[in-house]
Parts: C-alpha cells; structure tokens; sequence
C-alpha cells in the first residue's frame, strides 16, 4: 500500500446523476458516458468495417508466402544451386540436370540473371503439378547406367509414375525423357505378372492415358489383355462397358456387352406365370441397355439361324464336284444331329461362342463322319476349320451386334 493514501469501502449511497461543471453548467453524467460508449463503437466498426467507413486506415500490408522444403529433392549439396517452387514447396536441384529440357532450362537461366541463387526468390512454375514435377526429378536423377533397371515397372506405382513423367514432357518438350517413358510403358504392357495383377480400374487408368497421351501401341496392348480377362471372366464387364463406350474401342466394347449379356442371363429370374426377368446392372445408362438387349436379340437371332441352316461345306482337295454333293448332304445330317445334342442344348442361344465351339467338338468327334466313304475325309476337315473361322469371326465382330441402338 502505498504511503500517504487511506483506501475505505465504497459508500452505500448512489452516486449523484448530474455535477455542475466550473463554468455553471449542469451536465448529465450518464448521458455523457452513453454518448463516449457510442462513439467507441462506431470507432470500432471504423477500424475493421467496409473500406469506406475507414479513415486515414494504413494500407494493408502483403504477406508472404508459406513455403516448405521438399522432403526429397530439397538438395542438401553446395552445387545444387537452382531453386524452383511449384505451389508452397521449394525444390533445390542441380541446374545441370534440367538441361534435358530446354525451356525449362531457359526460363531458370533468365531467373538466375535477374533475381540470383536465393531460397527466397525462387523460379515459380505454373504448368506442372506437384507430383509431375517430382516424377520428372526422379527420372533425371537417376544415372545413366541405372536406368535400365527402371524400365521394366514391377508395380502399378510406377506405372502412374510414368505417365506423370509423360505428362510433363509434353509440357515442356522433353523429347529425350519422353522416348525412354514410351518405352518403359511399353514394357509395363508387356509384363504380365504386373498385368495380371491390375484391377479393372488399374486397367481403365492405363487405358486413359494412353489414349491422352496417344500411346497407341501400349494402348492397344492394354486393351488386349483387358479383352482376354473379360473373355475368361477374370474381370466384370460393367468397367470394360463404360470405357469402351468413352473411347469407342470397339473390340473391348464387343466383348464387355457380350460378357454382360451372359452375367444377365445367369442372374435372369422367372415368375410364377413363366416371365423371365432380365436385369443389367444399375450403373450402365438407358442406352447401354438398349444396346444389351439389342444384343441379345441380334446373337440369339443368329444361333437360331445357324441350327437351321448349317455352315457352307468347302470342297476339299481330294474331293470332286459329283461327289461333293453327297458330302453337303451327310455334313448337314450330322449338322441337324449335332445341334439337339445335350450339352449343346444347355447352353443359352445367345453364347454363340460357346455353341459353336461346343458344336465343332461334338463334329469332330462323331464317329458317323469318319466311317469310310461317309464323306470326303478332307471335306470332313474343311467343314470343322470353317466352324473354327465362323467362330473367330464373330469373336472379332461382337462389337456389331450391339452397335445402333
């Protein structure tokens, strides 16, 4: 407590309302108090309300921006003297290194002259994005001896890797880079433990950027192998239906509408008044139905004329031309036999594929065609390798069937 001053409770009584002030006035003290509260406030809503209630306001000051260090490609060596940023992150390589790149080299050289080597005045890039950018120094780091081993990819990481790269050639002209990324590609296609190992929107990724980035080679590799799984149902169709319909690729298209067309008919319900109900899946649009039972239709149609009217018998080379008309007609007396054969009979009409192979082997097999003088031996061998090209060429002709709607 300090000296000379006596502090007492404060008196019970109210303060006075109004004081004369030294010049006789009489002054309300609480109005005076209101009107000073008044005023702080509107000082206040002076201070942070809209710009034109602000007076003699200081201009705002910028503030800089946050940058972080990249984990990996943040230099530690003395020589690596180039700074770029791409976002917030700063990346400190060897300038050397983006030789490989012309434009880009260009664009750090001029940085360079006008603003000097510094963290704080880095080379800002636009264009490439993180990941790319990264995926680019990943590749020029690596020494020439070693990159041999990086181009076969083991993992669908480094696939996606790749196409980063890719992307970033295109970008700024890296044709160097670009050459070997195309190869390395390439190989993933042709790696089939990788291959094995996509799934179906794996596959759909690799298949969206080759198309991009006109990959065509890789592209139609890509698609073979997605064909091949859909073909021994490794994979389901409704991914393989929707980019073929984005890309038009009318083989994948083929194959995936038809392979549907089959899980339809396996799932396919019947009412107690003998209905069948046939349901696609909920993910395909009104007009990939369409095209589903346009298909169905079309395949169905062509079972039930190839059971009535058999494969055109060629004339083998042993045969003759009055001999050849007993051949047409055994053939197509074993043809009709063939065609009510059990197992061929429980297969549905719209696996086409599957009826004509099962329908070859049941031929090739009869015993009645290969008794000596039934038929032309060699007609009997033209007529199963006809079968065999039908077969294939309604394989490579699916896409038709499903085609118009």
């Amino acid at each position: 407590m300090a000296a000379g001053f006596t502090f007492s409770a404060p008196s019970p009584k109210k303060s006075p309302r109004f004081f004369a002030s030294h010049s006789g006035t009489i002054r309300d003290i609480e109005g005076s108090a209101k009107k000073r509260q008044r005023t702080e406030v509107d000082d206040d809503e002076g201070a942070y309300g809209p710009a034109h209630k602000r007076s003699n306001s200081a201009p705002d000051t910028p503030v800089p921006p946050r940058r972080q260090r990249d984990p990996e490609f943040f230099r530690a060596e003395e020589d690596a003297t180039c700074y770029i940023q791409i976002k917030d992150v700063v990346f400190k390589i060897h300038r050397s290194l983006i030789g490989c790149a012309p434009l880009l080299a260009q664009m750090a050289d001029e940085h360079f002259q006008r603003h000097g080597s510094v963290e704080e005045k880095p080379l800002s890039l636009i264009l490439p994005k993180l990941d790319e950018f990264r995926a680019f120094l990943w590749v020029v780091y690596i020494p020439d001896d070693q990159l041999g081993k990086y181009k076969t990819p083991q993992e669908f990481e480094e696939v996606e890797r790749l196409f980063c790269i890719a992307r970033m050639t295109e970008k700024y002209d890296i044709p160097g880079v670009r050459d070997w990324v195309i190869a390395a590609i390439q190989n993933a296609t042709s790696n089939k433990a990788l291959m094995d190992a996509l799934s179906s929107a794996n596959l759909a990724y690799m298949v969206d950027q080759c198309y991009a980035h006109k990959f065509h080679m890789a592209l139609a590799a890509v698609v073979s192998k997605w064909y091949d799984r859909l073909e021994k149902k490794e994979a389901p169709s409704v991914p393989a239906v929707q980019v073929a319909d984005k890309y038009n690729l009318d083989e994948l298209k083929g194959m995936a509408y038809y392979m549907h067309v089959q899980d339809m008919i396996d799932r396919q319900t019947t009412t107690d008044k003998g209905a069948t109900h046939l349901k696609a899946d909920p993910k395909l649009n009104q007009n990939q139905v369409l095209r589903l039972l346009k298909g169905y239709f079309s395949l169905v149609s062509m079972w039930e004329r190839l059971r009535q009217k058999p494969v055109q018998l060629p004339m083998g080379g042993s045969c003759t031309e009055d001999k050849h008309c007993k051949c047409i007609a055994f053939w197509e007396k074993r043809w009709a036999s063939s065609v009510g054969w059990k197992r061929i009979l429980a297969i549905n009409s719209a696996d086409v594929l599957a009826s004509l192979a099962c329908l070859r082997d049941q031929l090739m097999n009869d015993e009645e065609m290969k008794k000596p003088g039934a038929m032309d031996p060699e007609c009997r061998l033209a007529g199963l390798e006809a079968i065999k090209k039908l077969r294939w060429k309604t394989r490579a002709e699916l896409a038709d069937h499903f085609n118009g709607a």
